[in-house]
């Protein structure tokens, strides 16, 4: 599992997770705060390809919008999280970024 404490700002491609990925981007096991920025990148800020039972943890992050837009299953980008197979993420705590990008 990583933890990650960072800012993700004007990326083709924000953060990727693979199937057997394993991170914690705020709440949880490894401790992460959140308080990253996950903003403004060409397709999508998180991107995941998880199954309906798999989750990532992404509390108290800011994003583009408020709630965090998503976009599962139509082959379209240009949202806060792209999920591929419905997998869950925990967007609690969540906040617009500084300098949002409007998509």
């Amino acid at each position: 599992m990583f933890k990650l404490d960072l800012t993700i700002y004007r990326n083709r491609n924000g953060i990727e997770v693979a199937p057997s990925g394993l991170i914690d981007l705020g709440g949880g096991p490894t401790g992460s705060v959140g308080n990253n920025i996950l903003s403004c990148s060409e397709f999508s800020d998180l991107t995941f390809e998880f199954n309906s039972y798999q989750f990532i943890s992404a509390r108290n992050n800011k994003w583009d919008h408020s709630p965090p837009t998503f976009n599962p299953l139509d082959g379209t980008y240009r949202t806060d999280i792209h999920r591929y197979n419905l997998g869950n993420v925990d967007i609690a705590g969540h906040q617009v970024a500084l300098n949002p990008c409007e998509r």
